[in-house]
């Protein structure tokens, strides 16, 4: 378990930034949507990185493709904060691929925690990672937010398989329950740096998505490893995800309400 006390030995965040926006243009036109600004001057990932900062985070990776030279305005604002290191990706990796090609930066470490950039989340972190164990995977899930339940769990809540565009991936056919949980995921996880590093000296990855068949979920609970979905402690408005500009400008009036 999580030892607040040792949290900055324990744990490593990673914020996934390399996405186009390609569904926020003309707002991405010239700047990554974690960058973008609201009227109050906050960026999307600032809220994302001031959550680790509140509970004493003092290093943070950040990936980033399009738009990679404006991430330096961010390290420089955040430089007497959080210690930002950018990982450039210059092609997509997935969200497992990039882990496992970047892995060396992660020794001493016990947990990656990761963060998607485009999402605003408002909830106690340290509760999160307290519920980590050294061979334990957990993901992010909240009954107050409506998004697709394509998690399937087992009734205390061990993750077990994916709901799919087309089908449902089972990751343990023998295990699978008469009556599944099926739950939603924030894009919130923490993952054991030790089973990861197993499968970048085993496989040669160019890219690896996180839930699919033979994706990096699937390939950590076939190694043994235990992953549990955690309900999050949210506030009631407490999960904003930003797509498109719809999402973008209804974002930017509740946070200036």
């Amino acid at each position: 378990m999580c030892n607040i006390q040792n949290l900055n030995q324990d744990f490593i965040a990673f914020v996934y930034c390399a996405g186009l926006g390609t569904r926020l243009r003309p707002y991405t036109n010239d700047i990554p949507k974690p960058l973008l600004r609201f009227k109050n001057n906050k960026r999307i990932v600032d809220y994302t990185l001031d959550s680790l900062i509140n509970v004493g985070f003092r290093k943070a990776f950040i990936n980033a493709s399009y738009g990679f030279e404006l991430f330096d305005e961010l390290k420089k604002d955040y430089r007497d904060r959080l210690e930002i290191h950018i990982v450039r990706e210059d092609s997509p990796s997935g969200h497992g691929g990039v882990l496992l090609k970047n892995i060396d930066l992660f020794e001493g470490f016990r947990h990656l925690v990761t963060f998607n950039g485009d999402t605003i989340i408002s909830f106690n972190i340290m509760n999160f990672l307290l519920t980590s164990g050294s061979n334990t995977a957990g993901f992010l899930s909240s009954e107050k937010v409506s998004l697709p339940k394509n998690l399937i769990c087992k009734s205390d809540l061990e993750l077990i398989g994916l709901v799919g565009p087309t089908n449902e991936y089972i990751y343990l056919e023998n295990r699978f329950p008469k009556e599944p949980i099926y739950k939603n995921y924030l894009g919130v996880s923490y993952l054991p740096i030790t089973e990861l590093k197993k499968i970048a000296t085993r496989d040669e990855v160019d890219f690896l998505g996180m839930f699919g068949k033979d994706d990096l979920v699937e390939t950590l609970v076939s190694m043994g490893v235990e992953a549990i979905v955690v309900e999050a402690d949210l506030a009631d408005s407490g999960f904003v995800s930003i797509n498109t500009i719809d999402e973008f400008n209804r974002a930017e009036s509740e946070l200036n309400a």
